[in-house]
């Protein structure tokens, strides 16, 4: 087949006088048309606007490149169209499916190229800095020059540490930067650091035996008639004064903790504060409530002073 030369893009009957050009009665008949109308002759403003049409569609698929999804279309399977200026190719034969939104018909024919990061490859930003924390982009050479610029002026050798000289290898004691003097020893294979007689300030928290060591600062209480203690654990022992009025009945009556448990009370016991002669319970309701009560000796309702003591977390 021969390659066909480049069109010249003219529109037939594109400047046609007034009269001249008509939209043609009903293309789906076609020339049948003229048979009912005009006695099979096809008037010229009719041929005009055959052909002129058929020049514009040919025109405007020579503009988009990729024709326009329309639904009026049913589409085979590997049909190209464009939508919203991005191209979707057909999966398998559909009409008036939406490209967007059917993703089991249609594809987008050219993936989108991601972002690259450490977990995937992808389009990536270049970036000439040399003081970036960024994993998402790559270092130009000019950032490269101001690197390697920088290393072979670092440490001349007229630099000391301590009066030691850098112009050959050296031998750092703790003294020398401030570091603490700890003997290295094995246990099992396993180096150990001991540093021993001095005093030693950490400002990060030490281990003993691999396990954290625990520090004054770890506690925290309120000794008093009313108090608690936080362990380190979490474990919150809280205990205080409380009392019940007989007219809370059995509903109990209600108490606020000395304070609040962060997460829940586990359990909560009760002893009589007027001397051992009432009967006492409780029971928590939330992290900073419980339901108190307090009985006689024959059992009945009585107001009850009461102490308290709470275990929760």
């Amino acid at each position: 087949m021969i390659i066909q030369n480049k069109p010249d893009y003219l529109i037939f009957a594109d400047s046609a006088k007034k009269g001249e050009n008509a939209a043609f009665p009903d293309v789906s008949r076609g020339w049948g048309v003229t048979i009912d109308q005009t006695a099979s002759k096809p008037p010229m403003e009719w041929m005009n606007g055959a052909f002129n049409r058929i020049d514009k569609n040919m025109l405007y698929l020579l503009q988009q490149g990729v024709p326009e999804w329309s639904e009026q279309v049913t589409y085979p399977a590997n049909a190209i169209i464009k939508y919203n200026g991005v191209l979707y190719t057909a999966i398998v034969e559909n009409d008036n499916a939406m490209p967007t939104t059917s993703t089991t018909k249609w594809k987008k024919t050219q993936e989108e190229i991601p972002n690259a990061s450490l977990f995937q490859k992808g389009v990536v930003k270049l970036n000439s800095e040399i003081n970036s924390e960024s994993e998402t982009e790559a270092a130009t050479p000019k950032a490269i020059k101001k690197v390697c610029d920088l290393a072979n002026n670092q440490v001349p050798n007229i630099r000391k540490i301590n009066n030691k000289t850098l112009n050959t290898d050296i031998v750092l004691q703790a003294d020398d930067v401030n570091a603490l003097p700890a003997i290295r020893k094995f246990d099992n294979n396993i180096p150990v650091y001991e540093v021993g007689g001095i005093q030693t300030d950490f400002k990060q928290r030490p281990t003993f035996n691999n396990s954290d060591l625990i520090s004054r600062s770890d506690y925290s209480s309120s000794f008093n008639k009313n108090g608690y203690i936080k362990l380190p654990n979490g474990l919150v022992i809280q205990w205080g004064e409380a009392e019940y009025l007989k007219t809370a009945d059995q509903d109990g009556y209600i108490q606020s903790f000395y304070t609040s448990f962060p997460h829940a009370c586990l359990a909560i016991v009760t002893n009589d504060a007027y001397g051992g002669t009432n009967s006492t319970a409780a029971h928590p309701i939330s992290t900073s409530q419980f339901r108190c009560w307090g009985k006689n000796s024959i059992g009945a309702y009585a107001n009850t002073g009461l102490f308290y003591i709470a275990l929760g977390f």
